[in-house]
């Protein structure tokens, strides 16, 4: 097992650099999501979940092509 927790000071996004770069990726989704379906801002909440869950199920290349849900259960 070579996952390692650790946490970061407040309001220092420099150290905790992939989970930034994750929520941007999440966030470019949301935005996708909602003007390609012309969907009202309202619907916010459930197009976060939505990009959360699909960023959580896609593989990914910095994983060795295994999901962030994968690699979690290992």
């Amino acid at each position: 097992n070579d996952r390692a927790f650790s946490q970061s000071a407040t309001y220092t996004s420099a150290q905790n650099g992939p989970a930034e770069r994750s929520l941007g990726l999440i966030i470019t989704k949301v935005r996708a999501m909602l003007i390609s379906t012309n969907f009202p801002d309202e619907m916010w909440p459930e197009a976060l979940e939505t990009a959360a869950y699909l960023h959580n199920k896609s593989p990914q290349q910095a994983l060795g092509w295994q999901s962030p849900l994968q690699r979690l259960h290992q």
